[in-house]
């Protein structure tokens, strides 16, 4: 990825913490049927659904396994996927778990921020091979977690 691609991912991880910290309203503005909140399921498929957005990835059309290391692992040139996918499937774990909104909320925004830092450092001074394997290991263990959820 350039270093512009990098900068638009940390603000698209912006806009997605941003989004947290203001959800009523976003949610009230995006689709009024789904005001008054209706938990942690709702704030997930919110931020799910924003996130493929920032991919470019219709929601009618078929989507790679958020689960395949082979689609989103650390290959030189798609670090927004690892980092997205990560994003995504901490998300989701947040709804298995069932951990309740607020939490949910303070969880993603802190992650957010994270990866938000982490693409404009990788922007501004190159992609760090240790951070990225320090986020495939914690993507892959919540790849591992969402799949056990499923299969039971």
């Amino acid at each position: 990825m350039s270093s512009a691609d990098l900068s638009a991912w940390a603000s698209n991880f912006s806009v997605l913490g941003g989004m947290l910290d203001d959800y009523e309203t976003e949610v009230a503005h995006t689709n009024p049927l789904w005001f008054p909140n209706r938990g942690t399921g709702q704030l997930v498929a919110f931020q799910y659904g924003t996130a493929l957005g920032m991919l470019g990835l219709a929601l009618w059309v078929q989507k790679p396994s958020w689960l395949d290391e082979p689609e989103f692992g650390p290959t030189a040139g798609t670090e927004h996927k690892l980092l997205a996918s990560h994003y995504v499937l901490s998300a989701i774990i947040q709804y298995v778990d069932d951990v309740p909104l607020n939490e949910a909320r303070a969880a993603l925004r802190d992650l957010a921020d994270r990866l938000s830092d982490t693409a404009a450092q990788w922007a501004e001074d190159g992609v760090n091979p240790a951070e990225v394997e320090q986020i495939l290991t914690e993507r892959k263990e919540l790849a591992r977690r969402a799949t056990t959820a499923a299969d039971q």
